[in-house]
């Protein structure tokens, strides 16, 4: 009985707040503060009941969600937000914003109070609340479905002009550019210098061109990869087109000073977007990834940048190949170029940059796909194609997966809303796949093949249209991932932000290859470089276009004696030709045939372009030196 007493006068603790899940199903519209405010999108939701309105606790467990204490909230736009599941209450914001449920005495104190002519004598507390305070409009949660034949929509693409020009003949370097522009060096030299004064307490006086050639020799570390950054530079590993264009000390050093923004004159409020750090950096790419025009296909997926150190922004994906990193969320074409991305989970946000009605087709997967999602991409001129969860499909009355299995691979059934605009399919495969399309469905058939245990061979099965043109153009953001995982080096570091840095550094090259691979398409060019090779030339140019043709001081006592270059030895790129640095004629023992001439042989040489050249005067003067270096 004592025992007893002494439980019961124990004061019972809280319950711990537990966080939102994060849920993308529903779209929340709050409506804009001012006629110039643009309604934008993040991800939270309110819990829907079969009514279609917002139902705030319903249970216990709804209890304790609401029960968390709420943080003071931050300034932003109305917003019309994506959830992710129809059965499931807020979801927990990205920034870790709370939200608490309104109150009814709140709601009828705001409106009798906004009759009153005079704000004066309110609280300023209660001001700003009110003007944070969102609108929310009720969502349609109850759906009627048909079994009547969808009507496919007609959906013609209306294509834009094409950008950047195709017909213009521009090497790798020219096209690297386009994305990484001479400005964005220029401030990134800039930030690197500051920071380094900051935190060496001396200046370093880094130049662009050592910015570039950094970036270069990141490029060709990529290529050929070691064990260690150092081993670059070491006697008997030494890898001369790196370890000639920089010393060691000198790239050790941009690399612990890399820097994008002043740390001294950001705000509190700039503190709120956590990739501050290089926020400049990613909006500059954003903006110059935007100038190429987009094609009729767009999907929208993740994008995984591998990385194991602190941050908040670190997420962990057991099903992932890269489990530990950071997950950005990326807009590709069906050929893999990036044309938009973000570190938010929002397809409306992504799309925002298409032009309306000129007939874009939208792809994503089952992660964002959701009724709400697909009428609200038709109503802004997109359409929208996607696998769907099995919880989302509001009760459609389609196939269960049982019936479609007896009917053998290849069986589908289909359903329409009454209103005609989405469609919903379900396919029996190796196992049922469930989508939805605001322009597709079923018809055409096409024929696929499969194998068959039972018959022991590959038979022929009937495939939706739908599911033809999705696994068609969905892989466009895997694409680029894997195109960026062939020639990237990684290098470790505390800092998170350089991770992401890097990452947009090997994203621009494969951006850079992919608008190559276009326009080669366009001009009937028959066979276009390979992607080591349109890295190569770019590490080329970078490390050595306006820079000293050799690397500057004398060579310490134990270095190697120069080895014995052959006559044709590998020339620079024209990039390097025709850049008006450091070229000089240097005599030869022997004589060699002229690089620009066919018929001429000469013993002069152009030191930093390593080719042969006539240098001749007499009766018949010759001057290739000149003519090969000017356009």
């Amino acid at each position: 009985m004592a025992q007893e007493a002494v439980r019961t006068a124990t004061p019972a603790l809280s319950p711990r707040p537990q966080k939102y899940l994060e849920r993308p199903d529903q779209l929340c519209y709050h409506g804009p503060s001012s006629e110039n405010d643009h309604p934008s999108f993040v991800s939270k939701g309110p819990r829907s009941s079969e009514n279609g309105h917002p139902s705030f606790v319903t249970k216990a467990s709804d209890v304790l969600r609401t029960t968390r204490p709420a943080l003071s909230p931050r300034p932003q736009k109305h917003t019309i937000c994506e959830s992710d599941d129809d059965n499931d209450g807020w979801g927990d914001d990205k920034n870790d914003q709370s939200w608490q449920p309104p109150d009814n005495d709140t709601h009828e104190e705001s409106s009798s109070d906004s009759t009153s002519d005079n704000d004066d004598d309110r609280p300023l507390a209660q001001l700003n609340a009110e003007s944070q305070r969102k609108k929310i409009v009720r969502l349609k949660t109850s759906y009627t479905f048909s079994k009547d034949k969808f009507v496919p929509v007609d959906s013609d693409f209306v294509p834009e002009q094409i950008t950047p020009d195709p017909s213009s003949d521009r090497t790798p370097y020219e096209y690297l550019k386009l994305f990484i522009t001479d400005k964005m060096i220029e401030d990134l030299t800039v930030e690197t210098n500051k920071y380094s004064l900051e935190k060496f307490g001396e200046e370093s006086k880094f130049a662009t061109s050592e910015i570039e050639s950094f970036i270069g020799i990141y490029y060709s570390m990529g290529l050929v990869k070691m064990p260690k950054i150092a081993d670059y530079w070491k006697i008997g590993l030494r890898y001369p087109s790196i370890a000639d264009a920089m010393s060691r000390n000198r790239f050790q050093k941009i690399l612990a000073s890399l820097h994008f923004v002043d740390n001294n004159t950001v705000t509190e409020e700039l503190k709120e977007d956590r990739v501050w750090k290089i926020r400049p950096w990613i909006e500059s790419l954003r903006g110059n990834f935007a100038q190429v025009s987009n094609t009729e296909f767009q999907c929208v997926d993740e994008i995984m940048i591998p990385f194991k150190g602190r941050s908040l922004l670190r997420q962990y994906l057991p099903k992932k190949p890269k489990k530990w990193g950071f997950k950005l969320w990326g807009r590709c074409d069906a050929s893999g170029f990036l044309h938009d991305f973000n570190e938010w989970n929002v397809v409306l946000q992504l799309c925002s940059s298409l032009e309306r009605d000129r007939g874009y087709k939208i792809f994503a997967d089952n992660y964002f796909s959701n009724f709400n999602l697909a009428v609200e991409m038709k109503n802004r001129g997109f359409q929208y194609t996607g696998t769907v969860n099995k919880n989302r499909l509001h009760n459609a009355p389609l196939e269960s997966d049982k019936d479609l299995a007896k009917r053998g691979r290849g069986s589908y059934d289909t359903v329409t809303l009454k209103e005609g605009d989405l469609a919903l399919l379900k396919w029996q495969d190796n196992k049922t796949v469930t989508m939805m399309s605001t322009y597709l469905s079923a018809e055409p058939l096409t024929k696929v093949k499969r194998y068959d245990r039972a018959q022991k061979a590959r038979i022929e099965v009937d495939r939706p249209a739908v599911i033809t043109v999705y696994n068609k153009n969905m892989g466009g953001v895997d694409l680029l991932d894997m195109m960026c995982t062939l020639y990237k080096r990684q290098i470790k570091g505390r800092r998170w932000y350089l991770y992401i840095f890097y990452h947009t550094l090997t994203i621009c090259v494969v951006n850079s290859w992919f608008l190559y691979k276009r326009d080669c398409q366009i001009n009937g060019v028959g066979k276009a470089l390979p992607l080591k090779v349109f890295q190569s030339q770019i590490a080329e140019v970078l490390t050595k276009k306006g820079k000293p043709a050799r690397p500057v001081g004398r060579p310490s006592l134990n270095s190697p004696p120069p080895a014995k270059q052959r006559a044709y030895a590998a020339a620079n790129q024209p990039d390097v030709w025709y850049d008006n640095y450091d070229h000089f004629p240097m005599a030869q023992p022997k004589r060699n045939r002229c690089r620009y001439c066919p018929n001429g042989y000469t013993q002069w040489k152009c030191g930093k372009c390593n080719v042969f050249l006539c240098l001749s005067p007499g009766a018949e003067p010759r001057n290739c030196f000149l003519a090969y270096h000017k356009k």
